[in-house]
């Protein structure tokens, strides 16, 4: 669905950018520069993703966290920490998951990891903008899939079974006992939902990427059961919360930004219990894309890996 979406939304900004293009050459009489008129109005099309991320770090930058003096950004490092996030944005949304939700996982480099990962994707977002880590994590051996959460604005409980059937899919093609959950976003609150239903039995670590563990204020922005359930201090992440043991929490690593511009207060996607990685000078959706976030996040399940048996040849 989600995919269906933004592939009507690229198609109205081409054929909006195209109008204005024209209207633009002939306002100005210049019709023999239509070419160029029609260039810019694409250009003035596609820059409504670049604002729409300016505003979003304008808003969650007024309710920053503290952020430690060592990972505070300057003028120059604000102006990359943006450009890299548009970057991730427009990869994200107007290529990877229009175009690249229905494409195979990529096989592992044999021999393989122990352990396969299961990824898990955010709000509006499906299994396509999973395709760059996941071909680095197969490079490393590590036999990974990819789920699409459905329905695309259904609470968070509506995503549990689908976990648990990619879960054990994964299991019997890998040979594993158990998994590596990596989930981006609302993907880690889909994770622990499924941890506290079913007990978790199957997972050996989970690995968070800007989750709210606490909730956002942007939550207040967005459609569906899920969003308010990600509000900050929200009932069912109370709950959540309250129905997590001890030895349940130590099984998760949170990745998170202090220079996130979805998650606000930043400190809300730290989690109490878990390992918590603070990293700075990302965005949200770069936290999906950047290389040191999987060295990162490859290095913490090739460990986790190593506590178990190798899998069959087969994997």
């Amino acid at each position: 669905m989600i995919a269906r979406i933004l592939r009507l939304v690229l198609v109205l900004q081409i054929a909006g950018g195209l109008a204005l293009g024209a209207l633009i050459a002939d306002l100005l009489g210049a019709r023999a520069h239509l070419g160029a008129a029609l260039v810019l109005g694409l250009l003035a099309a596609f820059a409504v993703h670049p604002l729409i991320i300016a505003l979003d770090f304008a808003i969650t930058g007024a309710v920053r966290s503290q952020v430690p003096p060592a990972l505070r950004l300057g003028p120059v490092a604000a102006l990359v920490t943006y450009a890299v996030e548009v970057r991730a944005g427009m990869r994200s949304f107007s290529f990877a998951n229009p175009f690249l939700c229905e494409r195979a996982a990529p096989r592992p480099r044999l021999p393989a990891q122990a352990l396969p990962i299961l990824f898990l994707h955010g709000y509006f977002c499906n299994r396509g903008m999973w395709m760059p880590f996941m071909a680095e994590a197969a490079r490393r051996g590590f036999h990974c899939e990819a789920l699409t959460l459905e329905p695309a604005f259904g609470v968070l409980e509506s995503y549990i079974l689908p976990i648990e059937a990619a879960i054990e899919r994964l299991c019997a093609a890998s040979g594993a006992p158990q998994v590596i959950v990596v989930a981006h976003s609302m993907g880690g609150l889909a994770a622990r939902a499924w941890m506290r239903a079913t007990g978790g039995g199957r997972l050996a670590r989970l690995i968070t990427l800007g989750s709210p563990h606490a909730g956002t204020i942007m939550a207040g922005f967005g459609h569906g059961g899920s969003v308010r359930q990600m509000r900050l201090a929200s009932p069912w992440l109370e709950r959540l919360g309250g129905d997590e043991s001890t030895e349940k929490r130590a099984q998760i690593t949170s990745v998170f930004s202090h220079h996130d511009n979805i998650i606000a207060p930043q400190l809300s996607a730290s989690l109490a219990g878990a390992t918590n990685i603070a990293l700075a000078g990302l965005g949200h959706v770069a936290l999906v894309y950047e290389h040191a976030v999987w060295d990162l996040v490859l290095d913490i399940a090739q460990t986790t890996a190593r506590a178990v048996p190798a899998p069959a040849a087969h994997a």
